[in-house]
C-alpha cells in the first residue's frame, strides 16, 4: 500500500492529472459499497477534458 502522500506527489507531478480524495473512506472501503466509487470513475469517463 502507499501512503496517501505518495498518491499527491504522482498528482503533483502529472500535468493535467486528476486525484479524487474521499473523505471518510479507507484504501479499500470501495469494496464494501462501491457506489461513490462508480459514480466518480463514470463522471470521469463522461466528463469534457476539462474537470470533473
Amino acid at each position: 500500500m502507499i501512503p496517501v502522500d505518495g498518491s499527491r506527489q504522482l498528482h503533483a507531478a502529472i500535468p493535467g492529472s486528476r486525484l479524487i480524495e474521499i473523505e471518510d473512506e479507507g484504501h479499500m472501503d470501495w469494496f464494501a459499497d462501491p457506489t461513490r466509487l462508480i459514480d466518480l470513475t463514470r463522471a470521469f469517463i463522461d466528463a469534457p477534458d476539462a474537470t470533473v
